[in-house]
């Protein structure tokens, strides 16, 4: 999960972890989430992204990280509503965007639905509690 602010992936990894989804790590910035993203042996299913973030944005961010891995898929999370700001990033590839603020349970079913269709299966619903983020998640 990638996101300049500590409140918020504290709140996120809280909301994941009462709803089972493993958080593999955090970032607080696109420099910060390159760098660790190369060096995971084991890639996450989901990146979880905010755009607007301090030394590099989140739509440059993921396309570094398509570079790395072309596979790799990435759901915004973000403040940043302009049109052209979600259109740049689905054009790059993101296969979602959430806008700030958001519900606990849009997070839950968002991320669930995500990485439903990267596994090509079903899965539980579960618990539906949450709130905002952007990092790196496996189920």
């Amino acid at each position: 999960m990638v996101d300049d602010e500590k409140a918020i992936l504290e709140v996120c990894k809280r909301i994941f972890d009462l709803n089972e989804i493993d958080l593999m790590g955090t970032a607080e910035n696109g420099d910060e989430a390159i760098r660790k993203f190369k060096a995971m042996s084991n890639r996450p299913d989901l990146v979880i992204m905010d755009q607007r973030m301090p030394l590099k944005d989140g739509v440059t961010t993921m396309k570094e990280m398509h570079e790395i891995d072309p596979s790799t898929k990435v759901l915004f999370l973000s403040a940043d509503i302009r049109a052209e700001t979600k259109k740049s990033a689905l054009r790059g590839g993101a296969i979602g965007f959430i806008d700030k603020p958001f519900s606990i349970s849009e997070l839950i079913t968002a991320v669930r639905t995500a990485i439903q269709a990267i596994a090509g299966t079903e899965i539980d619903g579960g618990n539906q509690k949450n709130e905002d983020a952007i990092s790196f998640i496996r189920n």
